[in-house]
């Protein structure tokens, strides 16, 4: 009897061993998957636009770590389906869904960032590493329908943001709310000028995405379009000295298709900066404070 117990409990084991494995498939470029909810459907093809929510995890031995959340904003990730960039990438999976399905991605870090969004590795994503998507696919959608669900949630989220922090600064032609914290007793820039800069930038709901905290300022010239357009828009008012809040809508930040990771499509961003030195352009007549 203890015998055929035994033999139950390794014959059990091994069933739910190679269900698991089972329950893992590869497309045939190599991307592995598992659809936790299968519905009958359509399937997204190239160019079509996706809403869904994404998680992006670093896989790790002793647990993933999530370094992107699209559910943090009112959209969610609203993504166009693109032609698959290379073997094993996220599109391939994208194009097993149906609206209502969910799934779990693992593709190379490597090929995500360097081929699908065009990009060096982030510092904390380590080489040869694997990132985990966690995909919920809610809709799949026309261009247009794109375009006014992202433009309705972000004045949304912009109008309610101004209310809570009561600000009262009128944003200006472009639609940048420039607001001055600390007034520059330096000169002010123009095209040309290579100004020194240092910055916070962070979503309306306060989570810092990028900032020179602790670092050298970063150092650009004006009116080359190496900036967001609300940048080269708002140092144009500053003073070298001077410290300001910008609050940047997407018009003026990253548009519509946002930055891939880090910064959603149709996303107000909110930059806290300090303009610490102007250089002129050779041939100008005022000196750099």
């Amino acid at each position: 009897m203890k015998k055929s117990l035994i033999h139950l409990c390794v014959v059990a084991a091994v069933v739910l061993a190679a269900s698991c494995k089972k329950g893992i498939q590869k497309t045939a470029g190599g991307l592995e998957y598992m659809i936790h909810t299968n519905n009958s459907g359509p399937k997204p093809k190239e160019g079509d636009i996706m809403r869904c929510d994404i998680v992006y995890k670093i896989v790790k031995n002793d647990s993933d770590s999530v370094f992107f959340r699209s559910m943090d904003r009112d959209t969610g990730a609203v993504v166009k389906l693109s032609k698959p960039t290379c073997k094993g990438c996220i599109e391939e999976g994208m194009m097993l869904m149906s609206a209502g399905d969910s799934a779990t991605f693992i593709a190379s870090a490597d090929s995500f960032f360097l081929k699908t969004i065009g990009q060096d590795l982030p510092p904390f994503v380590p080489k040869g590493s694997k990132i985990k998507f966690e995909v919920k696919l809610h809709s799949i959608m026309t261009e247009a329908q794109r375009s006014n669900m992202l433009k309705e949630a972000e004045t949304k989220s912009l109008a309610a943001y101004i209310q809570k922090n009561n600000i009262t600064a009128t944003p200006t032609a472009s639609g940048l709310i420039y607001i001055e914290t600390t007034a520059g007793t330096g000169v002010t820039p123009a095209d040309g000028d290579s100004i020194s800069v240092h910055y916070v930038g962070k979503f309306l709901d306060g989570r810092v995405f990028d900032e020179s905290t602790g670092k050298d300022p970063i150092t650009f010239p004006l009116g080359q379009q190496m900036v967001i357009p609300g940048w080269e828009e708002a140092f144009k008012l500053m003073k070298s000295g001077g410290k300001a809040t910008l609050i940047t809508p997407s018009a003026v930040a990253y548009g519509e298709r946002g930055y891939a990771p880090v910064i959603p499509a149709s996303t107000t961003l909110v930059f806290d900066v300090e303009l610490v030195k102007v250089v002129k352009a050779a041939g100008a007549t005022t000196s750099a404070k």
